[in-house]
């Protein structure tokens, strides 16, 4: 993490040089940890993967001469260096094997599209979000990545044992990856994350505290060692052996207690 965090710094002096500058795609946790960082520089930045609810993002920073740009200046601003910075294309694949998939064996998933850009010797900071649908992927890429994937020398031929072929991405206005949730609520005491997580796994207070300390539980994809950290809606909490949800709102009821409804990642 050291050497990830030099490298942001370097990025927020580029900026403090007076040029636009953006990280590689960085993990959910790298995210947070650069967000800190750049926060403490002063600097305008933000976080962005391709779409509104992207996991792997990369940290877009502007210089100050940006610091008396209105809010909409900023946003065109921002959205012009995503633009340069971001390039969707679609791993589509054969039109015959979606239609009769039995034949395939099984479905290509994210590891067999992962595997499939490593192998081709991309390098995994180049690439940011991989959502798989049953047509193909969408995948989020740096710019010198999507032309190499783009040109006739591209070794990129296949996805497991499929045939695939690679096209631009428009990118649709409400996109969310193509994520399954399942909705799920549940009731606490409060909104602490021990009370949370044990009424949405239905678990007891008891063990998920236990499991809490243990380091078993993410906030937002740090590390959560605390059981009374207070949660709010939009936190993303995971359990291992459990999965992750995404908090979407808090509502009370009539013995003051606390209703969470939660979207659960499938």
């Amino acid at each position: 993490m050291e050497y990830f965090e030099s490298r942001i710094a370097d990025l927020l002096r580029k900026a403090v040089g007076g040029e636009p500058a953006s990280s590689d795609f960085m993990t959910p946790q790298q995210g947070v940890v650069a967000s800190g960082i750049a926060a403490e520089s002063g600097l305008k930045f933000r976080l962005f993967g391709g779409y509104e609810t992207s996991e792997r993002n990369m940290l877009f920073v502007l210089p100050d001469w940006a610091e008396g740009f209105s809010d909409a200046a900023l946003d065109d601003y921002f959205k012009t260096e995503y633009e340069k910075n971001i390039i969707p294309l679609f791993l589509e694949r054969d039109a015959y094997m979606t239609e009769h998939p039995g034949e395939a064996g099984r479905g290509i998933n994210h590891r067999d599209y992962l595997g499939a850009l490593i192998g081709a010797g991309i390098d995994r900071s180049r690439v940011g979000d991989i959502c798989v649908s049953d047509e193909g992927a969408a995948i989020f890429l740096s710019p010198e990545i999507a032309n190499f994937l783009l040109s006739p020398q591209s070794s990129l031929k296949t996805v497991g044992r499929e045939k695939i072929y690679i096209k631009p991405f428009s990118v649709p206005a409400d996109f969310d990856g193509w994520r399954v949730y399942e909705a799920i609520e549940g009731v606490g005491a409060s909104s602490r994350l021990d009370s949370v997580l044990a009424a949405l796994t239905r678990l007891s207070r008891e063990k998920i505290k236990a499991a809490v300390i243990r380091g078993d539980a993410e906030v937002n994809y740090i590390s959560a060692t605390k059981p009374d950290i207070d949660t709010k809606p939009g936190d993303i909490l995971s359990l291992r052996g459990w999965g992750k949800c995404r908090i979407k709102s808090f509502t009370g009821t009539k013995k003051d207690r606390a209703r969470v409804s939660a979207d659960k990642y499938v």
